[in-house]
């Protein structure tokens, strides 16, 4: 709905930021409309209050805010780089479900155009000696 009328939902977007105290399913829901919502007008704003999500505690909306970052990327040009430069920093973060997270969609945004992000590829071969992600569990099966 929120992509066929988006007009409709447009002036409502801070309606749908995510509270701490808004269920799992509720802030992916959420999550999933300001990502379709998204333009190049609100795209700073937005991706500002996606930032604030990657502290939760709640690791599922974490990861789902992740791959948002990566959508938001995708369908904004303009902001693409400044999205991967996010994920980067996020490799640094302590927790192994944000560093996992990022990998798979920096991965993914790389691939789209591999030959403009060559100091980004770079920075990511030197990093990957620092990467410690053995194993992340649940429903994406990734290991390192």
């Amino acid at each position: 709905m929120s992509i066929k009328r988006r007009g409709m939902f447009e002036p409502y977007l801070k309606s749908f930021y995510i509270r701490s105290t808004d269920p799992t399913q509720i802030k992916i829901l959420k999550l999933e409309v300001l990502t379709n919502l998204a333009n190049e007008t609100n795209i700073p704003t937005v991706l500002r209050e996606f930032q604030t999500y990657i502290r939760s505690m709640d690791k599922d909306f974490v990861a789902a805010t992740i791959q948002a970052i990566g959508r938001c990327a995708t369908n904004i040009g303009r902001v693409r780089d400044t999205c991967l430069n996010g994920l980067v920093q996020l490799l640094s973060n302590r927790d192994e479900l944000v560093v996992a997270e990022s990998v798979v969609v920096i991965k993914k945004l790389l691939q789209m155009q591999p030959a403009q992000h060559g100091e980004i590829i770079k920075h990511l071969a030197k990093l990957t000696d620092n990467i410690q992600v053995f194993r992340w569990k649940e429903q994406r099966h990734w290991t390192m």
